[in-house]
């Protein structure tokens, strides 16, 4: 029942069916929290860490490489909409990453395209995951 209202609320465009995580990513059970090493870098670096993305550039604002994505995104305001942070932690709503990965994000006053760009929206599972691992306190 929990994971129909998450993605009820995450309403993610991408076709589950077709693509799923990663095979190496982990799958959570009831009881432990989602960290980000283990159940969300892997989501960045399969679908967001390319060349000219969210790769480490001379100017990039946002790496999501792994060691560096966590500090990246979490209690850091959004470059785009910087009345929200990028994740805050306990509020997925409130978190313009969200918003992104949705495609909601100029509803909420942001611009630019939806993540991840250029590819298909992260699968309904995937965002699922990024809102639970939100709404837990986004741990490291």
């Amino acid at each position: 029942m929990i994971v129909l209202f998450l993605l009820a609320c995450v309403g993610g465009t991408g076709d589950s069916a077709d693509s799923g995580p990663p095979a190496e990513t982990a799958t959570p059970t009831d009881e432990e929290p989602l960290s980000h090493a283990v159940y969300i870098q892997p989501l960045w670096t399969a679908s967001c860490v390319d060349v000219g993305c969210h790769e480490q550039l001379e100017g990039r604002v946002m790496p999501l490489e792994e060691g560096k994505a966590w500090d990246s995104l979490v209690n850091r305001a959004s470059s785009q909409f910087p009345l929200y942070d990028l994740v805050e932690p306990g509020n997925p709503e409130g978190s313009y990453l969200v918003h992104k990965l949705r495609g909601s994000h100029t509803d909420v006053g942001g611009m630019g395209r939806q993540m991840p760009t250029g590819k298909d929206p992260l699968p309904d599972e995937d965002q699922a995951r990024i809102w639970s691992w939100i709404e837990q306190g986004a741990p490291p």
